[in-house]
């Protein structure tokens, strides 16, 4: 009915010129469990690689493994826990290639020796 479902939204790493970073993906309770987020997270992923983005990140709060879970699911791997002055909880940054993907999945942005926390 052309009622808006969600947003994503994602950036060019300033410390990169190959990078995109997803900042945000929400989409109303409503619409959930319908492959949305799916969806808008291969949106954001092909104009990342229009753009010219080699890899694609993103950050969740550590406590959420549901969520990390998610991202793995989307092809996405662990990269690092991280701390930052002005957010209260510790994150996990998670990272994968735009490029054509190997058979197995594996990511060249993240070392396959990191695994799930």
């Amino acid at each position: 009915d052309g009622e808006p479902a969600g947003t994503v939204r994602w950036t060019r790493r300033r410390d990169s010129s190959d990078e995109g970073h997803i900042r945000r993906l929400a989409i109303l309770p409503r619409f959930r469990g319908a492959g949305r987020g799916d969806s808008l997270m291969a949106f954001a992923e092909a104009r990342m690689r229009e753009a010219g983005m080699r890899i694609a990140s993103l950050g969740i709060i550590a406590q959420f493994g549901k969520l990390q879970e998610y991202y793995e699911r989307l092809g996405y791997r662990f990269r690092e826990r991280k701390t930052f002055d002005d957010f209260a909880f510790e994150c996990i940054i998670m990272a994968k290639s735009l490029e054509a993907q190997s058979p197995t999945g594996a990511c060249a942005c993240a070392p396959a020796s990191l695994e799930r926390r």
